[in-house]
């Protein structure tokens, strides 16, 4: 599978013809640096933890920090019932299934 990396569009910032042709070419606009660090990663940390008290995630630690995106990892899933590792919702492969549920909100 290839992956294309993102491109940049900061150098051009300022034209708006070429940023509406790169969005129309390439359906995104991508700054890379435009957000914080910190902020991307405090936001992270808000949104993890909820997702963690609703029973969709636990806590990763890496290296005596916890892992985010301002430190370039993400979030470990729980172990689903069969103790694969895989997320809640996500098979062994780690694509979304759609079948499962989180713990709190089964029906």
């Amino acid at each position: 599978m290839h992956v294309r990396e993102l491109v940049d569009s900061l150098p051009i910032q300022a034209d708006q013809t070429a940023l509406r042709r790169r969005l129309a070419d390439d359906g995104y606009l991508f700054f890379r640096r435009l957000l914080r660090p910190a902020d991307v990663q405090a936001a992270y940390d808000g949104v993890h933890a909820e997702l963690s008290l609703g029973g969709w995630t636990e806590l990763a630690v890496t290296e005596g920090r916890a892992a985010g995106p301002a430190n370039g990892q993400l979030g470990h899933g729980r172990s689903g019932a069969a103790g694969n590792g895989a997320a809640p919702g996500r098979g062994p492969s780690g694509r979304w299934s759609g079948r499962a549920w989180p713990a709190a909100t089964r029906p």
